[in-house]
């Protein structure tokens, strides 16, 4: 089976029944399309058989995959999973519990070719009892498309189509799920809906309840913190911390007003002075919140080098015109595998290294050798690993179709001390260290810290040996 184009993720959590059955209808609605595809199945902690009939599953159909977890971590949980592990470029969310129909699926796959990003399924005619699940999903869906600004009329259906460019930077964590078309919307995702087909439960038990649509809120308090504030928490704190303010105020101004009135109240006896204070002070608290969270924010960015944006595409000319080209956010590749961009491409040659030896005899006077160090020229990588390794560099290093480049590993400054002349001594480290200050690596800014380190103590060590002489000589 070649690299799939379309990934369908499944969770399954007590489905016995219904897993064959499913993947019959899959199959039925995905052969007639002749696309390679993949149907990712996880399994999440299921107590009956349905490790047993998802195993005999990925026995016959060799486009199936299946995760099973060592427990029960939730939909949220086995759905990231899956998108974690699928190769598709589109991707297809869906319930295990035969109340979704495949069949759907060809139709969001059209809605996806006129321009969208993100299909939404809509269950316009749903088969689920109306006080238990139908009145309390429309009053979430109603009080989330207000609060988001995302208008869908079912956030709750799990039944949607995904390009993978809209969930490679989303995260999700407790029943935050539902909420991945706000995250793609704010994203500047394309976002449609459709009405799909709904059925009633055949096999098995429901796993939602009332308490559901609680926990539903809480995470919406989330979502909205993180689109309006993740950046900027302080406006959320502030705008708290001014109102608080003006209350404090309010009551001062009250407090003293009524000190000059019929009541003629003493201000240490009146209630709003210990009201105001008290809302002073809290004002004053919230505002420190802000500050610690505007710390953390930057901390959790610049730490793992996130962009506060989300770019499209890139458009560049050339000889041959206009020329688009795919972006890949930087968080979403591996840390090994970042490059600065401003770098020239990777021609395959080694690149220039500039190795400083230290002579035997400064180590055997009790010179104590730091780790070995790297002198990185500019044009290295803007994150190198430590130890330096071979780096799959495929933004440069691969030609169309071929494998990545290895990218050449710098040479160590320290080991081998060798190749300092055996009787050359202080003076031949000091000749070293000179032709690498003249160079500038020593001083240039974007020296390895290391090797910085390593020149004081050569230049200590210089020092030291000039005091020795001078009283030697004064002796």
């Amino acid at each position: 089976m070649g690299t799939p184009s379309l990934s369908i993720v499944i969770p399954v959590y007590n489905e016995e029944q219904n897993v064959p059955l499913l993947h019959q209808e899959v199959r039925q609605a995905l052969d007639p399309l002749r696309l390679p595809y993949e149907v990712i199945y996880v399994d999440d902690g299921s107590r009956d058989g349905s490790v047993a009939r998802l195993t005999e599953i990925a026995a016959r159909d060799r486009n199936v995959v299946v995760i099973c977890f060592r427990r029960n971590f939730g939909q949220t949980a086995a759905l990231s999973a899956g998108i974690t592990h699928s190769q598709g470029e589109i991707i297809i969310l869906m319930d295990a519990d035969l109340q979704n129909n495949p069949s759907d699926i060809p139709a969001m796959l059209a809605k996806l070719d006129e321009g969208y990003d993100v299909v939404s399924g809509w269950r316009r005619k749903r088969r689920d009892p109306f006080f238990s699940r139908k009145l309390p999903s429309r009053i979430a869906n109603g009080i989330i498309s207000r609060v988001t600004g995302v208008k869908l009329h079912d956030y709750g259906c799990t039944l949607k189509a995904y390009r993978r460019e809209t969930l490679e930077t989303t995260r999700l964590y407790g029943e935050m799920h539902r909420f991945i078309p706000v995250y793609a919307s704010w994203a500047g995702a394309r976002i449609t809906e459709m009405p799909v087909n709904h059925r009633a439960r055949k096999y098995g038990k429901s796993k939602y309840g009332i308490g559901r649509t609680i926990r539903v809120l809480f995470d919406l308090l989330t979502v909205k913190f993180l689109g309006s504030y993740s950046t900027k928490p302080l406006y959320a704190f502030g705008i708290i911390g001014v109102w608080l303010t003006i209350a404090a105020v309010a009551c001062e101004a009250l407090a003293i007003a009524a000190r000059f009135t019929r009541f003629a109240l003493s201000l240490h006896n009146d209630p709003l002075t210990l009201a105001g204070i008290i809302l002073f002070a809290l004002a004053v608290q919230v505002v420190m919140m802000g500050l610690l969270a505007e710390l953390i924010m930057r901390t959790y960015y610049e730490s793992q080098g996130k962009p506060i944006y989300v770019v499209r595409n890139v458009l560049m000319g050339s000889a041959q015109g206009l020329v688009t080209l795919p972006y890949r956010s930087p968080s979403s590749v591996p840390l090994e595998m970042r490059h600065d961009l401003s770098s020239p491409p990777f021609t395959g040659q080694p690149m220039p290294q500039h190795v400083l030896s230290l002579p035997s005899d400064l180590l055997a006077d009790g010179y104590t050798a730091p780790r070995p160090a790297y002198i990185t020229p500019p044009i290295q990588p803007r994150f190198p690993t430590y130890p330096p390794q071979p780096v799959a560099q495929p933004r440069f290093g691969a030609e169309a179709g071929g494998a990545p480049t290895a990218y050449p590993a710098p040479l160590p400054i320290i080991p081998p001390l060798a190749a300092a002349p055996a009787a050359g001594g202080l003076g031949a480290a000091r000749d070293a260290a000179d032709e690498a200050e003249e160079s500038g690596l020593l001083t240039d800014p974007r020296t390895n810290a290391i090797a910085n380190s390593m020149a004081g103590h050569l230049r200590d060590a210089f020092a030291g040996q000039r005091a020795s002489m001078n009283g030697d000589q004064e002796g």
